[in-house]
């Protein structure tokens, strides 16, 4: 079963194991909670796109940019038309289970974090069971959106943002998502992106401040997308802002996630 994910930054296909990225930037621009036309059009391209590469016969699940705007009708019905998917809208709390579920199969008590484009879930538990689950409204591009390239207000507002999260001992915490996964393949400095390096490596705060001084230095990165520049910084400052709130220093990058965490929430079913 071949999957789409259409998330807040990028769109993703998920099929024959192998995992296709096409950045688009869907929350980008969202004026009074309306997807603006040209990040509709540039996603719907990609889904279309993809959804030829998996045979014409994708499922799709959307996340927080889709389920927060008020135009997601039309969206949705472009994406019906052009392709005939019936998108599944999921709820931020269904965002978090399935991250959860794809990134610690087999593993014992962890804890996850989705930094997406839009959102950010934060997620523990033990053997597939979840103890703590919450969806917060903040992600590399909404991030992008308010404050720009100011770094320090993106840390204060993440910051305040999860002061209440709990403090629960894990074996591991977890992150996933093209946040961390990108900034994981520019840390092991690859000249192609490689899953299977970028997958089970670690992320340290140190590791992380870098890379934002890289990128605002202009950095050549091989494995950085144009599109995915525009919005790393302001991403990789959340991401440690988030790490700092929990209480860690580092992070295991797992390229497992929710697209892997669908399929196997549709298997349960």
């Amino acid at each position: 079963m071949n999957i789409i994910d259409i998330g807040s930054n990028s769109v993703r296909l998920f099929c024959g194991g192998q995992k296709t990225v096409i950045t688009t930037r869907l929350a980008e621009n969202m004026r009074g909670g309306l997807l603006a036309p040209e990040s509709i059009n540039r996603t719907v391209d990609a889904i279309c796109s993809l959804n030829e590469q998996g045979g014409g016969s994708c499922l799709a699940f959307a996340t927080a940019a889709v389920r927060n705007a008020s135009n997601k009708g039309e969206f949705l019905d472009l994406v019906f038309i052009r392709t005939g998917i019936k998108v599944d809208v999921i709820s931020g709390e269904k965002e978090a289970e399935i991250g959860f579920l794809g990134a610690t199969e087999g593993i014992g008590r962890a804890a996850v974090i989705d930094l997406g484009g839009a959102s950010c879930e934060i997620i523990f538990g033990e053997s597939g069971k979840i103890s703590y689950k919450q969806s917060f409204p903040f992600g590399c591009v909404s991030l992008t959106d308010r404050f720009g390239s100011d770094y320090e207000q993106i840390t204060n507002f993440v910051s305040d943002t999860l002061c209440a999260v709990p403090y629960l001992r894990v074996n591991k915490y977890i992150a996933i998502g093209g946040t961390a996964t990108s900034l994981a393949a520019m840390n092991l400095e690859l000249r192609e992106y490689d899953s299977s390096k970028v997958h089970g490596s670690t992320l340290t705060l140190p590791q992380i401040s870098s890379l934002i001084d890289g990128v605002i230095a202009q950095k050549d990165y091989p494995t950085l997308s144009p599109m995915r520049r525009k919005t790393i910084a302001q991403g990789a400052t959340a991401l440690a802002a988030t790490i700092k709130a929990l209480g860690q220093r580092e992070v295991e990058v797992s390229e497992k996630d929710n697209l892997e965490g669908y399929l196997l929430s549709l298997n349960k079913h």
